[in-house]
């Protein structure tokens, strides 16, 4: 399908269906049967029209997570934010379809479109229906639970579409509804913290991740908050203030923290591999307090825990089971941390 000639609205429609069929097909296997490299190239049209699935070289039977042995498949672009880290479930299969459509949808690649909030951002201008459309948003969710249950239920999207109120907020290319517009600050940028795929290293403290580095070594004053402006400035007159009281003692306690920092996490900045993880806890905090985070990844079919301590604010955006950017040694991947813009 992928060198074939441009299709048509009710072409795309009718492939939608037919693959939601075969993918309803094999995960309701017992146990369920999952494809994990749906791309264009992978979608064979019969003579009659209808779509067949191709390549099951990377196929598995489903399992629970944190079962050993898991393996990444799949394309660039085309793959779930969760089989980075070795695991896919049949929302995975889903998520590759929503990339697959979005390409027959606009003749681009999923990795032309911009991932700068950790999801694919895609144009409110679509050139298909409205059910379609937002099938294909659905689909593209980054969390799994975000997406559709089952094949089916993707299909009733499709199908048996659900009357739109006038006051639905729509997804758009500039501002995804899963994220908050971010606010421009005298003191800098706040806002949701944001997915960040890093790519392979060395890279530079100063270089295209610099904001990155920044949110990493400096917890009171990252690049980007998860806090507002009004508790930024009270938290600057607090240390203002306690500077004066200890005789220059509690920028002398940031600065020792902040070399600490630095020793544990430059270098994984530096050198460290990317893959994504999941957040296993959270726990809530007072404002301006810092809280503790538990995640988990998988490297090798080994699964790690990490526990990272970040300001407590995370927990406003954050919560157990989201997906997370993470970057480990390679030669000790019990050394992690999190990262985010």
């Amino acid at each position: 399908m992928e060198s074939g000639p441009m299709l048509g609205q009710t072409e795309i429609h009718e492939i939608a269906v037919g693959l939601l069929d075969v993918l309803a097909y094999l995960h309701g296997r017992a146990p369920p049967v999952i494809h994990r490299d749906i791309k264009p190239s992978n979608v064979l049209l019969r003579a009659n029209g209808t779509p067949a699935l191709i390549d099951f070289g990377g196929v598995r039977a489903w399992q629970p997570r944190g079962a050993a042995g898991a393996t990444v498949v799949g394309t660039f672009g085309y793959m779930a934010p969760e089989q980075f880290a070795g695991q896919a479930g049949p929302t995975s299969d889903l998520y590759a379809l929503g990339a697959t459509l979005l390409h027959l949808v606009t003749g681009h690649p999923p990795s032309d479109f911009p991932f700068d909030a950790g999801r694919i951002e895609i144009p409110d201008d679509l050139p298909t229906d409205r059910p379609l459309a937002d099938l294909i948003e659905a689909l593209l969710r980054p969390a799994p639970r975000d997406r559709p249950s089952t094949a089916q239920a993707a299909r009733d999207l499709l199908t048996n579409p659900a009357p739109r109120k006038a006051t639905q907020i729509s997804t758009s290319h500039s501002m995804p509804a899963a994220v908050a517009q971010p606010r421009k600050a005298v003191f800098g940028e706040s806002g949701e913290p944001r997915f960040v795929h890093m790519g392979d290293p060395p890279r530079d403290p100063r270089g295209e991740f610099r904001d990155v580095y920044r949110n990493l070594m400096h917890p009171l004053f990252p690049a980007r908050r998860a806090w507002s402006d009004a508790e930024h400035v009270f938290w600057i007159g607090f240390v203002g203030a306690a500077s004066i009281v200890t005789l220059g003692g509690a920028p002398a306690v940031y600065g020792l923290l902040l070399r600490k920092r630095r020793k544990k996490y430059d270098d994984l900045f530096r050198h460290g591999l990317f893959t994504t993880g999941t957040i296993r806890s959270i726990p809530g905090a007072d404002i301006g307090m810092s809280t503790m985070i538990k995640y988990e990844f998988e490297v090798g079919g080994t699964s790690y825990l990490g526990y990272m301590q970040q300001p407590g604010e995370m927990a406003r955006y954050w919560s157990a089971s989201d997906t997370v950017a993470i970057l480990y040694d390679p030669e000790d991947p019990s050394r992690s941390c999190i990262v985010y813009r």
